[in-house]
């Protein structure tokens, strides 16, 4: 015989149970594949950069594609998450 404290759940609580289970269980592969997604961005900007930056040594035109590209990603990094984040408060 079942004590009183067994109470049978629902599919529907079992079925969410499982899933937060799962979803904990995935969390780390996710943030490793994002760790990974990050650091070839990461890797790619410095090879671009060092290598723009050598060339501009030498060359007017690797100066100016320096600067432009300097201004890309302070406008991509720093000024379109500025313009989200204000017209989401809009």
């Amino acid at each position: 015989m079942v004590g009183p404290e067994y109470q049978p759940m629902s599919i529907k609580e079992t079925t969410t149970k499982y899933l937060k289970r799962r979803k904990q269980m995935e969390q780390p592969k996710i943030r490793s594949k994002i760790l990974k997604i990050t650091d070839k961005i990461t890797s790619w900007h410095f090879k671009i950069f060092t290598y723009v930056a050598n060339r501009s040594k030498k060359s007017i035109w690797f100066t100016f594609l320096l600067f432009f590209l300097a201004i890309y990603e302070i406008f991509e990094h720093f000024i379109i998450p500025a313009i989200l984040i204000w017209w989401g408060l809009k």
